[in-house]
């Protein structure tokens, strides 16, 4: 899962087709209230666990890769959101961990950044945020228009890049939401009695996921029942770190 506390790998934002790395400059003040306006509007799509806004308010590179990454990552910020507002509704729980997807913490440190933080632009893309802030949110220019890079902004390990290329990302990000579509599910059919019983389910997949995956194997028969499945990707190499 991505956390706001990782570290992020802040590159030159680069100008068109020049292939020369241009330096940030602040955003002017008269400039500032469009891309204000774009993050709130990605921040209420998190906020409202609502896939389909939250494509409307971003934007991704056309590479199949990126999309298909983008549209496991729309999906898991948004069941993880709607995750999290029924464990308050069911146990009047509220996760106080910043990287916990769909926390009040996890959208409140976006809201934070869009009130507070530098505000830096190149040509058509802009980032609000810097090495002394605690994540960034990435916005680029569309037809005139300002919206959020969702893969820059939700996936760590873009490094501010608009795609991916390693594979275990998208997959972790597919088990992830598997894993949260089934926790929603018994959570909806009162299968948790307590919230205890809910941590104690999510950490006891985690546990025999890893374990059945890190020997290279594909979850058995056994499991099946229990478990969401999610085949590997030939060249995925689970990190059990």
């Amino acid at each position: 899962m991505k956390t706001l506390k990782q570290a992020w790998v802040f590159l030159p934002l680069i100008l068109g087709a020049c292939s020369m790395a241009v330096k940030p400059v602040p955003v002017a003040e008269n400039d500032r209230p469009p891309i204000k306006e774009a993050a709130n509007h990605f921040i209420a799509a998190l906020a409202a666990g609502d896939e389909s806004a939250l494509s409307s308010v971003t934007t991704v590179d056309h590479d199949p890769s990126a999309q298909r990454l983008a549209a496991s990552v729309r999906h898991d910020a948004a069941v993880s959101r709607q995750l999290q507002v029924e464990l308050t509704r069911h146990f009047d729980v509220v996760e106080d961990a910043p990287g916990a997807i769909g926390s009040e913490m996890w959208l409140g440190n976006f809201q934070h950044l869009t009130d507070a933080a530098v505000m830096l632009q190149v040509d058509q893309r802009a980032r609000i945020g810097d090495e002394t802030t605690d994540g960034v949110v990435f916005l680029r220019q569309v037809g005139g228009a300002w919206k959020v890079e969702l893969i820059p902004t939700l996936v760590a390990e873009s490094g501010g890049r608009v795609t991916v290329s390693d594979p275990s990302v998208q997959y972790r990000y597919d088990v992830s939401v598997a894993l949260n579509e089934m926790l929603l599910q018994r959570l909806e059919r009162g299968e948790f009695e307590t919230y205890a019983d809910y941590q104690h389910a999510r950490n006891t997949f985690w546990a025999q996921y890893l374990n059945v995956i890190s020997n290279g194997e594909e979850p058995h028969d056994k499991l099946m029942a229990t478990l969401p499945y999610v085949p590997k990707e030939a060249t995925f190499v689970a990190d059990t770190r």
